[in-house]
Parts: C-alpha cells; structure tokens; sequence
C-alpha cells in the first residue's frame, strides 16, 4: 500500500523541517510513502525550505506554483501523482503542514479500513463522538452553522469533511469535478464522494490550537452560503 501525502504551504517556512522530521517516523510501517508538498504563491522561504527538504529526503517533492488558495495547491498536485499509476491499494491524504491531528488521523484510518473494507473515503472528523477537541467557542458554533448549510442544501450527511481526508487513489478522478480553489475545495470532494458510497468519519485528537481562529461568522459564512448554492446548481443542471 502506498501513501500519498498532499500537503498545502502557504507561507510554511517555519513548520516544513517539523513536518518533514514527523512523517519520517512514519517510514518504517509505510516504506512506500510519498510527500507532496505544495508552495502556492508563498512571500516567505517557504519554497526555499521545501527545496532544501528534496534534497535531505528523496521522498519528499516540491510543486511550486504562482496562485493562492488550498483549492488550487491539491488540484496542482492531483495532476502530478496521476503518473504514478496509483491503485485500489494505494491511498491519498489530503492534509496540513502543521499535522493538526498528529497521526491520530492515521491511527484511526488504519482501524476503520478493517471495519469498512468496500470504503473508498475516510475523514479525520472533528465532529466524531470520539474525538478529542479543544476548540474556541466560535469555530465550534461555525461548524455547526457551516454543517446545517451543507445539510439543508446539499443533503449532506459528514458533519466534518473538513478534516484529514483519506481517498482510495483509483477514485482521483472524481476530482475533476471540483472548481473550489479555497478550502471549500475539502466540501465539494467529500459531496461527490458521498453521492458514489458512504464516508465514514473517524475519531482524530485535535493538537491545541496555535494559530488564531480568523473565521468570522457572519463573513465566512456568507461565503460558505454562495459557494454551497453554486455547488448544488452546478449540480442540478449535471442531473
């Protein structure tokens, strides 16, 4: 089985060397594992870093492109990895330069694929009973305001698909669907992939927050709002 990290990194220079140090624990039980790391539009030594990291780590590899937004750096990398002749037992994880969840995501990844064997996508969920969280006041009232938008319009049924995202390689191309260039990119996977089977959301443990939250409800939700109505006419005039 091999394991596609994509990895975003705007503005990352100095969470790189950790991210590279943390996923090479990882080599052991997963010779095979691949690193994506993608500067898009960075105005630091973001790229710098990761160029230095190539070298230092055969298995760690650059893409470096000129426009913002996490939407934008995973369909850059999608491109990338389709020559690698990805199959059913190869998985890609949509992920974060500062591992969020630590490898609990992995962790719980690794359980839940004995349990759903047939599953084809997988979430590190905030939202899981299970998870271990610590989050501010206002992103918990956010994703819930965020996750009956989803809900109401979409008929969506992940109450997180926000987190980790674990896809079974040979689905890529279901991703060509998607024209989010920010991080609704994250919804309208998970909506296309719960419109084939079932995703199922896993218990992850939340690092404490070292970024401040920058969600502004009344902004940001407004914007999930348009993009969730675009999405579901988009997909109306498809059926």
């Amino acid at each position: 089985m091999r394991i596609i990290y994509l990895i975003p990194a705007y503005n990352e220079e100095g969470s790189l060397d950790k991210l590279a140090d943390n996923l090479s624990t990882q080599l052991l039980r997963f010779p095979q594992l691949q690193a994506y790391i993608i500067d898009n539009a960075s105005t630091d030594n973001t790229k710098a870093v990761i160029q230095a990291l190539e070298v230092k780590h055969p298995w760690i590899h650059g893409i470096y492109i000129k426009e913002k937004g996490m939407g934008v750096a995973f369909r850059y990398a999608i491109r990338e990895i389709r020559g690698l002749h990805l199959g059913s037992e190869d998985w890609v994880i949509f992920s974060a330069a500062d591992l969020p969840f630590g490898f609990s995501d992995l962790e719980s990844f690794i359980e839940k694929r004995k349990e759903y064997e047939s599953c084809i996508t997988f979430v590190g969920s905030k939202s899981h009973p299970n998870s271990r969280i610590n989050r501010s006041v206002k992103r918990t009232v956010a994703s819930w305001i965020f996750y009956l938008l989803r809900w109401f319009i979409l008929k969506m049924h992940t109450k997180d698909p926000h987190g980790t995202i674990f896809l079974r390689a040979d689905q890529l191309n279901t991703t060509d669907n998607i024209v989010s260039k920010d991080y609704f990119f994250s919804t309208e996977l998970i909506y296309y992939m719960e419109q084939q089977s079932k995703v199922v959301e896993m218990p992850i443990i939340l690092k404490p927050e070292i970024r401040p939250s920058k969600v502004n409800l009344i902004i940001d939700g407004i914007k999930v709002l348009k993009q969730i109505i675009r999405l579901r006419l988009r997909q109306t005039k498809i059926s």
